[in-house]
């Protein structure tokens, strides 16, 4: 019995810290908070182009950022996009740095159009990333004197969506959007009490299934003849998802005690607003996004905040119908700034994002390639800066199906 009381006090005092003291080997060491390192959701070309696209009708490129654009696409009826990523981090405290690397499949997606004014679009993307591996030494505790602890964590939140635009008049589209968010966490500390020679193994998991809806609007004026601005709306409802939290504490003396509870987590309303312009040769898009995040109950070492992303990019294609190749060619650029959804240490910190790409046309669709560079968080009261290099491929696949074909 006093065994199971002294792990519930480590725990209570575990609670209590903020493990940043030290790298994550494994993916972002902010990925511990909430529901870990958030994704822009989005293809590989308006991530290219910082992410912004809520105001973007692309007539070439499948743009999820706003589902109203679904049906601005022209030429084929099928697209399939597939990407994968690569990241270098390298992070750095006020005494040590570190680098790892990691990557993969990072989305798939399928567009196609059910008729002149509706095209629908379902796929899957990552939605949270809470992989990591922190090591911390020499932890002080007025209770325990000292500690080292490893905290480890896998898992993250998958997004798998359904999507519908559709065209109401020439200049006004909408459009809806269902996800269905899942994953699970895991979290694992493994500590050893130097004052009392004991090792404590901490097991938590949680489990998430949510269907999170949005909607989008577009509305496009032209302002000279071929050149046009384009006003988009994108809104999501706050969701409430209930879940089961299981703990679990083993002590070196193999005494445990487990530990099931149920909690709820707000996946939070979310108002983004975007403007585009777009020429015959340029594309240019700003958006505005605002996620209130702060609608979550504080936690022990830390308090949610809402969530402002600002983001501006471009794109450029000389003649996408051109018989030379380099017109065909499309570069794009962006730059975004993020603030974050937790407040750690009494720190408020900005996320910065740069980003930069190319498509290359083939016959049956384009290869695009893209480099983001971003910083994240801070070394201020003893948090980590972390500095990653996150290199994309994608395919994108285009076909007409179900034509009849038209012989001369």
């Amino acid at each position: 019995m006093r065994n199971s009381i002294n792990t519930t006090c480590v725990l209570l005092i575990l609670c209590g810290c903020t493990p940043l003291y030290s790298q994550s080997i494994s993916g972002s060491a902010y990925n511990i908070f909430g529901v870990g390192s958030l994704d822009q959701f989005g293809l590989l070309p308006f991530q290219s182009m910082g992410n912004a696209g809520i105001g973007s009708i692309s007539e070439e490129s499948v743009n999820l950022k706003n589902p109203a654009s679904l049906s601005a696409v022209k030429g084929p009826n099928q697209i399939f996009d597939i990407g994968v990523s690569y990241t270098s981090l390298n992070q750095q405290s006020l005494s040590e740095t570190f680098s790892t690397t990691h990557g993969g499949l990072n989305g798939l997606n399928y567009w196609f159009r059910a008729s002149d004014k509706l095209s629908l679009s379902f796929g899957i993307s990552k939605f949270s990333d809470a992989t990591f591996d922190i090591l911390d030494f020499n932890v002080g505790s007025s209770d325990l004197d000292t500690y080292s602890a490893r905290f480890i964590g896998e898992g993250g939140l998958s997004n798998l969506y359904v999507a519908a635009g559709y065209q109401v008049t020439k200049n006004l589209s909408l459009g809806i959007r269902n996800s269905v968010l899942s994953g699970s966490q895991s979290l694992s500390e493994y500590l050893v009490l130097d004052l009392i020679g004991s090792q404590i193994t901490i097991v938590q998991d949680r489990r998430f299934v949510k269907a999170v809806p949005d909607v989008g609007l577009q509305y496009k004026t032209m302002i000279a003849p071929d050149k046009f601005a384009i006003l988009g709306v994108v809104y999501r409802p706050n969701s409430l998802v209930s879940y089961k939290d299981e703990t679990i504490m083993i002590n070196s003396s193999q005494d445990s005690l487990e530990k099931i509870g149920e909690r709820d987590y707000h996946i939070p309303e979310k108002i983004g607003v975007g403007i585009g312009f777009k020429f015959p040769r340029w594309e240019l898009n700003a958006d505005f996004e605002s996620e209130r995040w702060s609608t979550n109950e504080r936690e022990e070492s830390y308090l949610y905040k809402d969530r402002t992303l600002i983001s501006v990019g471009a794109t450029y294609q000389k003649n996408r119908f051109s018989n030379n190749y380099f017109d065909r060619m499309a570069f794009r650029a962006g730059v975004s700034f993020q603030s974050n959804y937790v407040i750690v240490n009494q720190i408020n910190y900005w996320n910065q994002l740069y980003t930069f790409g190319f498509g290359l046309p083939f016959s049956r669709g384009m290869i695009n390639l893209g480099y983001q560079y971003a910083t994240v968080g801070t070394n201020l009261n003893n948090l980590v800066k972390e500095k990653s290099h996150t290199f994309s491929l994608s395919f994108t696949f285009k076909d007409i199906w179900f034509r009849r074909g038209v012989y001369r």
